[in-house]
């Protein structure tokens, strides 16, 4: 532990004499009292001051031979600028103490002849404030250290962050790419409108999935005056959902490629068959755990509807005016608006057969909507709701009296304002042609 220093300097033998009696008496035991004749003799002392001494406290005469007090005090104070710094002289002109305040950072001017008390009480003001200070600088001191520190360790764990940040962005955009070529994949797999519209001249599909990729995907083969086509809804969405949709489109091609008579219900049966060998489940669990769809096939020479799917498959036909058939299907449900009427078919079982199905006789001008639940199931509105299959069937019916292309630019306005700045909940297809 070092000492502090009071550093006494006085041309005048017996005021240093004076003064050391009366600083040790008071500060003896603690401090270590120094006495100098001159200035320079002052220097020479704090250029030799032992290391288990530091300066304190200068008290200085003003008048001396050589350096007078307050160059003393200057000079020193460059070199130990938080010592405080006493002038004690009879003699001291207003510029040599101005000089002393502005560039030694003077702390009192006393007059001799001095008072005891009021020296003691100066001095040890004096050594109570240098305390303060050092330690506040000690603190300050360790606080830098300690912010130096800090900042080196922000600045490591900053950089470990950027490095770390980097290989997530590769990765994402490694992730994204791969999932980017798999929406071409896809959409490579998915029929072409110029395909359907061989059969079904007048169409429209509204396909939105709600990542790139898409848990939703139709399908269509052109069997000479028949259309054989499905609208399938996979569990989830996004990757999973895409390779369900690259399974089941697989499976529907070999299918139709390999039977040799071909009809809605049979196709779909053979899907649940495949899909029951395929991850070795029940049937009914695979249907439900894999995906929802519907099959149809629609003979452009009779107008024979066959419809084929599961329980939550989602047929509406808006009928011609002329068109009576429709109009007696056991368990529809009707939605009219502006004296127009929107059927929506509800299949039942067959005798013998675990899905539903049904064939239904259509007549020129009738359209015919198949789609997902995506739509219907989007979160919106001012209430924060679904969209529900209601409105839905609502906004068909007015709008069907569009052409087909005009339809479908309603529905894509229809779903975006309900929608509006709400995360989008589900992939959404909806296909629509008219007879």
């Amino acid at each position: 532990m070092k000492k502090p220093t009071i550093l006494c300097v006085d041309d005048e033998a017996i005021v240093l004499k004076g003064l050391q009696s009366q600083l040790e008496r008071q500060f003896g035991s603690s401090h270590a009292i120094e006495l100098a004749e001159s200035g320079e003799e002052a220097l020479e002392i704090l250029e030799d001051l032992p290391e288990d001494e530091y300066l304190a406290v200068v008290i200085s005469d003003q008048l001396m031979p050589g350096m007078k007090g307050h160059e003393l005090l200057v000079t020193i104070h460059a070199k130990h600028p938080t010592a405080i710094k006493i002038l004690l002289t009879g003699q001291a002109d207003a510029a040599a103490i101005g000089e002393a305040v502005n560039n030694a950072n003077l702390y009192r001017y006393i007059t001799k002849p001095w008072n005891q008390s009021d020296l003691i009480l100066t001095v040890s003001e004096a050594l109570k404030s240098y305390g303060k200070d050092r330690l506040l600088d000690a603190q300050n001191k360790k606080l830098m250290e300690y912010n130096e520190q800090l900042e080196q360790r922000v600045k490591e764990r900053t950089a470990e962050l950027n490095k770390q940040n980097e290989k997530l962005v590769l990765a994402n955009h490694q992730i994204v790419s791969s999932i980017n070529h798999a929406f071409h994949i896809q959409q490579a797999v998915l029929p072409n409108r110029d395909y359907i519209q061989v059969l079904l001249k007048e169409h429209f599909i509204f396909f939105l999935p709600k990542n790139i990729v898409s848990g939703d995907f139709y399908w269509f083969k052109n069997l000479g005056h028949k259309a054989l086509f499905a609208i399938g809804d996979c569990t989830g969405h996004g990757v999973p959902g895409a390779f369900m949709t690259l399974l089941g489109i697989s499976s529907l091609n070999e299918i139709s490629s390999e039977a040799a008579q071909l009809d809605a219900g049979f196709i779909f049966s053979s899907l649940q068959a495949k899909m029951k060998n395929t991850f070795r489940l029940d049937c009914k669990r695979t249907i439900k755990e894999s995906m929802e769809i519907c099959v149809c096939m629609f003979d452009t020479q009779t107008m024979q509807l066959q419809f084929a799917g599961t329980p939550s498959s989602f047929l509406f036909i808006v009928p011609a005016l002329g068109n009576s058939v429709l109009q007696q299907i056991d368990g529809q449900k009707t939605y009219e608006c502006n004296g127009k009427k929107l059927i929506q078919i509800r299949c039942k079982k067959e005798q013998g057969q675990d899905f539903y199905q049904k064939h239904l006789q259509l007549e020129r001008n009738d359209q015919v909507y198949i789609f997902t639940d995506g739509y219907i199931d989007q979160i919106g509105g001012a209430n924060l709701r679904r969209y529900m299959r209601a409105r839905f069937a609502e906004m068909v019916l007015r709008n069907s009296h569009l052409p087909l292309d005009n339809q479908l630019e309603m529905l894509k306005k229809e779903f975006s304002d309900w929608k509006a700045s709400n995360t989008q909940t589900d992939d959404v297809l909806v296909f629509g042609f008219k007879i």
